[in-house]
């Protein structure tokens, strides 16, 4: 659902960036609060209804976010390889997701952060 919010956020910002290119630049800020809003309450009610059922199921709190890094970063580069194979137009989509997490966890691979660094803000 994480990465689906994202592609929901982009494609609405490349839609209203087609009808107002001039525009485009003050509707970023928006869309990345409405993605970060909603993932963080998407997040907040899966651990809630968790922690509801079995307690246990829930890692600690550093835990919990290295796993959920790891987890979108293998799904963000699965993304960039099937959106360059199928539809190259949305490559930025993945590739603004996998970068923070490259930057932040993998600074070691500066080939592959150079390659993807004109996607991204990091």
């Amino acid at each position: 659902m994480l990465r689906s919010f994202s592609y929901a956020a982009h494609a609405a910002h490349n839609a209203f960036a087609q009808r107002r290119p001039d525009d485009a630049k003050y509707l970023e800020p928006w869309s990345t609060l409405w993605q970060n809003s909603v993932s963080t309450e998407f997040l907040r009610a899966y651990h809630a209804t968790i922690l509801a059922k079995d307690p246990d199921l829930i890692p600690k709190a550093k835990q919990a976010q290295l796993l959920l890094s790891a987890y979108l970063l293998e799904k963000s580069l699965y993304e960039l390889l099937y959106e360059l194979n199928n539809r190259p137009a949305c490559v930025r989509i993945p590739s603004q997701a996998s970068c923070p997490c490259i930057c932040r966890y993998f600074p070691g691979l500066s080939s592959l952060r150079y390659k993807i660094h004109s996607f991204c803000s990091c």
